[in-house]
């Protein structure tokens, strides 16, 4: 009768040994899976890893939906100021819309990769050009190193420009393939930079770069066959959706017949409203 409990000790022995493994898998199946945000064999689905580093001009941006935070705060790189960021429409959420009081820009809400800039109050006017093709050069070099876009590996040419009235230096980075990376343009009179733009990536937004500034829209509107030399009463900038819903920039002049249009990438005119057609 001693050796009669044998077998159902030793049963006993192996459930508390299988227990002990089955609670051993539970505490370490979440580490094992990554459920647990250490992906030791299972990338992580839990959102936990660490953020991104929003793209400032570097050569590889890294895919990854960008907030509107991270957007803002690539615009302050390229701008010195603090810029609101907000997605261009709920149809275009890749795309962000940044504004500061004289600054726009426009960053992609994918990868974060800065588009362009443009400051309204740096747009050149009519005034004689007194820069320098090389002076605007070392102005458009230092623009980038501020803002901590790379051009390593790239070569730039600087050609003066004129565009409905309006002169200005363009400055443009190709790499070694000739494929086109920044360009940035620079007031003739003053040296300041007034535009930046990722040439390829921004064309594929649709954006255009501005170069019409309000001094400039004012005389084109006040040239026109419409308002004949007429004094405008106010000129004022807005962003609005083009044709097949891109962003597009423009000049409203108000007269007291009407109210003209000045494209601020073309300088092109055209009418909003007027009361009688001259």
């Amino acid at each position: 009768m001693s050796g009669s409990g044998t077998p159902g000790a030793a049963r006993n022995r192996l459930l508390i040994r299988a227990l002990i493994l089955v609670a051993g898998l539970a505490i370490a199946l979440p580490f094992l899976s990554g459920s647990g945000c250490l992906g030791l064999l299972v990338p992580p689905a839990c959102g936990c890893a660490s953020m991104p580093t929003a793209y400032n001009g570097g050569p590889s941006p890294t895919p990854w939906p960008v907030s509107a935070d991270q957007a803002a705060e690539v615009g302050r790189q390229f701008t010195g100021t603090q810029m609101v960021a907000t997605a261009w429409s709920p149809e275009a959420a890749a795309l962000y819309e940044l504004r500061a009081v004289q600054s726009y820009a426009f960053v992609d809400g994918v990868t974060g990769r800065m588009l362009e800039v443009f400051l309204l109050d740096r747009m050149p006017t009519s005034d004689p050009v007194t820069v320098a093709a090389e002076d605007a050069r070392a102005a458009a070099s230092a623009y980038l190193e501020r803002a901590g876009a790379s051009t390593a590996g790239m070569s730039s040419s600087v050609r003066r420009a004129d565009r409905s009235s309006v002169a200005y230096f363009d400055v443009v980075w190709k790499d070694a393939g000739g494929s086109p990376g920044p360009e940035v343009l620079v007031n003739p009179t003053t040296g300041a930079v007034f535009g930046f733009a990722d040439v390829d990536f921004a064309h594929k937004h649709g954006l255009g770069l501005p170069v019409v500034g309000q001094a400039v829209a004012t005389l084109l509107a006040q040239g026109s066959s419409y308002a004949a030399g007429n004094p405008a009463m106010s000129t004022d900038f807005e962003v609005m959706a083009g044709l097949a819903g891109e962003p597009a920039f423009a000049w409203t002049v108000v007269f007291n017949d009407g109210v003209l249009n000045v494209d601020a990438v073309t300088g092109e005119v055209a009418i909003l409203k007027w009361s009688a057609l001259r």
